[in-house]
């Protein structure tokens, strides 16, 4: 299965309730109709939930191709709701990627921001299966990896957290990504400037697509997780779904305060 060049937001209760607000939700209740066993990420953006993204069950366990997430940005700040509502997890924890499979993934080209006190940027289960974490930023988190065990890592910048959580590699660095927010706002988010010195930082992982160490999401990307040369903003049919919604959602404008000088596909 893949989820390609999804967005996810709104997850926020505003009622009491015992559901769980994440943005998705991995699991395998039903192994024969709704395998997730090599789930795919690539170029997705989360943000406004309770959770990023929480993984279960037999997620992963893919012989030949584990759960990949590739380019996605993950943004779940704190919500006085999230406490206040709901019962699952979130009075407590609240993780940007929550790996509770004991089978394993490729955590690359990721950027995770503003998980709140007491989660984590990254979290993993009592079985770090094959987990490998690459070129990825990390930025403004309460803690920036945790869990049981240390799932290995390699050119990562961990940046303003306010806990890195693991021993950082030799490859690894706590450098201010220079992101453009101030210019874009949460489109920022969404590419690594080349004056950043994440850009192009070295090649943790074994594609040839990216070496930046965070997410890029300026351009379409195929089922392989390989950018294309086709622009994702403005979002496609972005007016049609503006049209749809009584002229109350706007894709684009709800992440960028401009799109006007971006770079190229």
């Amino acid at each position: 299965m893949w989820l390609i060049n999804d967005i996810g937001a709104g997850a926020i209760p505003v009622a009491s309730d015992a559901n769980y607000y994440c943005n998705v939700w991995m699991t395998s209740d039903d192994t024969t109709n709704h395998p997730d066993n090599n789930t795919q990420f690539y170029g997705d953006v989360f943000y406004n939930a309770c959770q990023g993204i929480q993984v279960t069950s037999t997620a992963g366990t893919s012989s030949t191709t584990a759960a990949t997430f590739k380019d996605v940005y993950i943004d779940s700040p704190a919500n006085s709701n999230c406490t206040t509502y709901s019962s699952s997890d979130y009075p407590s924890t609240s993780y940007g990627l929550n790996w509770g499979a004991p089978f394993g993934a490729n955590i690359e080209e990721m950027t995770i921001t503003n998980t709140p006190s007491g989660g984590a940027g990254i979290h993993t289960g009592a079985s770090t299966g094959t987990h490998t974490v690459y070129d990825t930023l990390l930025e403004g988190n309460a803690t920036a990896m945790a869990g049981s065990t240390d799932p290995g890592h390699a050119y990562v910048d961990f940046y303003n957290n306010t806990a890195n959580g693991v021993t950082l590699s030799g490859t690894d660095i706590t450098s201010d990504p220079g992101l453009s927010t101030s210019n874009y706002g949460r489109g920022g988010y969404l590419f690594i400037p080349n004056t950043s010195p994440d850009y192009q930082i070295g090649d943790g992982d074994s594609d040839s697509d990216s070496d930046d160490a965070g997410a890029g999401i300026l351009c379409e990307l195929n089922s392989i997780g390989e950018h294309t040369s086709t622009p994702l903003w403005p979002w496609p049919n972005n007016s049609l779904i503006y049209a749809v919604s009584g002229n109350t959602l706007d894709v684009t404008a709800n992440i960028w305060t401009t799109t006007s000088g971006l770079p190229s596909c």
